[in-house]
């Protein structure tokens, strides 16, 4: 186990497993998304009936944070 700091500043520990974990977790998002966007609709909208809608406006956006 090694320390690491909560973001209001109690350290946290994580064990090399959990660690592990979490980094799998991240490369799994970043191949996520490699994956185009019309390609995630299509199979949301044909393979589990969702209906996949663009945003009225900015305010609806939540893939940015920084919006």
């Amino acid at each position: 186990m090694f320390p690491l700091t909560e973001s209001w500043g109690h350290p946290m520990t994580i064990t090399i497993a959990e660690f592990e974990n979490f980094k799998k977790s991240m490369e799994f998002l970043a191949q996520l998304r490699s994956i185009p966007v019309e390609l995630i609709k299509f199979y949301l909208e044909n393979e589990h009936g969702y209906i996949v809608r663009e945003p009225k406006s900015s305010k609806e956006k939540t893939d940015d944070p920084d919006q």
